[in-house]
């Protein structure tokens, strides 16, 4: 990556750096990573577009949350196909979830405005997509700095992969 993308990488607040989240790929113009849990994801792709807005790009961005094939080193599955569908309906500047999501976070502090029913490409059925609203800001009372290793799903999986 060059220029903005890379500055923006850079730009990430250290405490949505920390989040247990693993960057798995990025190319183009486009980043995606797991998390152990969804309001950790909505929490980055906050920090994030709120990153990119300093500097003058709209970042588009979208979570769901759903059963992932591990295959190797990569995530893939429907799961993953929907997350990309959700950031395409994104205006610049905003993170939407799904219906799934928004469900997960209850309790969170996470906050949300309705966007309505859409058809994802490729993704049967409509969904209610919800963008995030206010700060996404970390009410939990385990530090953001924290890490989260061999803690929670994406820890199983991670264990489960290095011993293959």
């Amino acid at each position: 990556m060059a220029g903005p993308p890379r500055e923006l990488l850079r730009r990430i607040p250290p405490p949505a750096r920390a989040l247990p989240g693993a960057r798995d790929r990025h190319g183009g113009d486009g980043l995606f990573a797991t998390f152990d849990g969804p309001a950790r994801a909505v929490r980055c792709a906050s920090a994030i577009t709120d990153a990119a807005r300093q500097l003058g790009v709209g970042v588009r961005a979208g979570v769901h949350t759903g059963e992932c094939e591990i295959i190797g080193n990569k995530v893939g599955g429907i799961a993953v196909h929907t997350g990309a569908r959700v950031a395409a309906v994104a205006k610049p500047g905003e993170v939407l979830v799904s219906q799934t999501v928004k469900d997960l976070v209850a309790g969170s502090g996470l906050r949300f405005e309705e966007r309505g029913a859409h058809a994802l490409k490729g993704i049967p059925g409509e969904w209610r997509l919800f963008a995030v609203v206010g700060k996404a800001g970390n009410p939990s009372p385990y530090p953001l700095s924290h890490r989260g290793r061999g803690q929670g799903e994406g820890a199983r999986y991670r264990r489960k992969r290095r011993a293959r």
